[in-house]
C-alpha cells in the first residue's frame, strides 16, 4: 500500500500517492518478522558500461543544478551538532519511543500525469519535502536511525528519505556546452540539494539502496553509466549513504543459503570497493520486493540477517533491514 500523511481539519488522514513507508528491523537487537510485503519493484535489466575511456572530471564544475537555478545559493551543509537545554527538553517533551517514518521512492518524472505505484512526479516530490518541513519533520541519516544516534532538534520529528534501485531519475548529470557537469534539477538529488540549501534547518541526507548494474543509469539513458564513480563519490562527500539491495535484485523469499549469502555479500563487497567510506552503509538492506526469507523454510537465513554470516572469508553483520509497509518504523529504542 502507498500512503501520504495529510492533515485536514485537525485530523491526520492517509491519501494514496507514490511514496512507500518502510519499516526497519534493527537486526542487532531483535529478529524475526512477518512476510507481508510485496514491493513489485523493477526487474533487474542489465546495462552495459560503454567501453570508452572516462574523461578527466573537473570537480569544481559540479553544481547542484544549472546556473539559472542555483547560482548564488550556498551549498547545503550538514547541521551543526544540536545541543538542547533541560528547559528545551521539558518544553518539547521528546518521545524516544515514537515511530519514525522512512519514505521510500523509486522513479521520478517531469510528467505530472505519469504517477503510478513506483513513479513520483518531481514537483510532487518537492511538495513532499515542503510538507515535511512545514510539519516540523527533520531529515536524519539511515545510520543514525539504526544506531540510535538520532539528534533532531527539540520539537522536530525525525524522518528518513530512502531511494531504491538507483535509477537515472534519482541522480542525473547534464553536460553543459563548455563540458562541465551539473546535477539535473529535475532529478531527486537536484531537488533535495536545492531544498536543503534553502532550508538549512531541515537536516539533510538520504539512503540509496543501490543496484550496481544500474548505478544511476537506465537502459534508456546508458550515457549516465559513465558517471557512476563520480556520482557515488559526490554522494559520499555530501552526506548521503549507499546501502544494500542485493547484487542481482534477487527476491530473498525462497533461495538457497549459499545464494542468500552471495546476494548480500557481493553487494556489500561492491559498495566497499566502489563507494568512499563516508558513504558506505552495506550493513543496511532494503529487501527486494519487500520479502524476508520464508520463516518456515529458511529460518537459518533470518538468523544470518540478525546474527551475521560468512562471505568469502569476511564476517558480515547486518545492522538493519527495510521491509515495505504502510506504517512508520518503531523507534530504535523500542523493544518492539
Amino acid at each position: 500500500m502507498v500512503w501520504e500523511l495529510k492533515r485536514q481539519e485537525g485530523v491526520w488522514r492517509m491519501a494514496a500517492v507514490a511514496i512507500l513507508f518502510l519499516t526497519v528491523s534493527f537486526l542487532s537487537a531483535c529478529g524475526g518478522d512477518t512476510n507481508d510485503g510485496n514491493e513489485g519493484e523493477l526487474s533487474a535489466t542489465s546495462v552495459v558500461l560503454p567501453g570508452t575511456a572516462t574523461p578527466v572530471f573537473d570537480w569544481s564544475s559540479l553544481r547542484a543544478t544549472p546556473p539559472s537555478v542555483l547560482d548564488g545559493v550556498p551549498a547545503a551543509t550538514p547541521d551543526a551538532n544540536q545541543v538542547t537545554t533541560a528547559d528545551q527538553r521539558r518544553h518539547a517533551q521528546p518521545n524516544e519511543l515514537g515511530v519514525i517514518p522512512i519514505l521510500q521512492y523509486h522513479l521520478f518524472t517531469t510528467d505530472p500525469s505519469a504517477e503510478d505505484y513506483l513513479t513520483r512526479p518531481i514537483d510532487d516530490f518537492r511538495a513532499d519535502l515542503q510538507w515535511l518541513y512545514d510539519h516540523d519533520f527533520h531529515v536524519i541519516s539511515m545510520s543514525d536511525l539504526v544506531r540510535d544516534e538520532i539528534s533532531a532538534p527539540a520539537g522536530k520529528h525525525p524522518v528518513v528519505l530512502s531511494f531504491d534501485d538507483s535509477g537515472a531519475s534519482q541522480f542525473r548529470l547534464i553536460e553543459q556546452p563548455d563540458g562541465s557537469l551539473v546535477i539535473d534539477p529535475n532529478s531527486a538529488v537536484g531537488a533535495m540539494e536545492l531544498f536543503f540549501s534553502t532550508h538549512p534547518d531541515f537536516g539533510r541526507g538520504a539512503f540509496f539502496a543501490i543496484l550496481n548494474f544500474n548505478c544511476f543509469a537506465n537502459p534508456t539513458e546508458p550515457d549516465q553509466w559513465q558517471y557512476c564513480d563520480r556520482k557515488v563519490q559526490w554522494l559520499a562527500d555530501n552526506g548521503y549513504e549507499i546501502g544494500n539491495h542485493t547484487i542481482d535484485h534477487q527476491d530473498l523469499l525462497d533461495i538457497s543459503d549459499e545464494e542468500f549469502q552471495r546476494q548480500l555479500g557481493e553487494a556489500w563487497a561492491w559498495i566497499e570497493q566502489n563507494v568512499p567510506e563516508a558513504g558506505q552503509l552495506p550493513s543496511v538492506i532494503a529487501m527486494p520486493y519487500g520479502n524476508y526469507p520464508d520463516g518456515d523454510l529458511h529460518q537459518a537465513q533470518r538468523d544470518m540477517l540478525r546474527d551475521g554470516f560468512m562471505h568469502q572469508g569476511e564476517w558480515r553483520v547486518m545492522e538493519g533491514s527495510l521491509m515495505v509497509g504502510s506504517e512508520p518504523a518503531p523507534s530504535p529504542s523500542s523493544a518492539t
